[in-house]
């Protein structure tokens, strides 16, 4: 469950957070996981940031009817 400043919730499967580097997220991630097993996530990882890509894209003709 996801609260928000505004007092409004969200609960889903996911949440995904764009908050930067020191993310307001990814502290609240530790502490479920910490709450959940004690010293799951290493403390070096809490200092190193982590990223992953992957991109898909396609190049294709236009669509009759399809309005952009």
């Amino acid at each position: 469950m996801a609260h928000c400043d505004d007092g409004s919730q969200y609960s889903g499967d996911m949440i995904a957070g764009a908050d930067g580097i020191y993310s307001k997220t990814h502290e609240a991630m530790w502490r479920a996981a910490d709450a959940v097993e004690p010293d799951v996530i290493p403390e070096a990882d809490r200092e190193v940031v982590f990223s992953e890509y992957r991109c898909l894209y396609g190049i294709a003709e236009g669509v009759d009817g399809l309005e952009l």
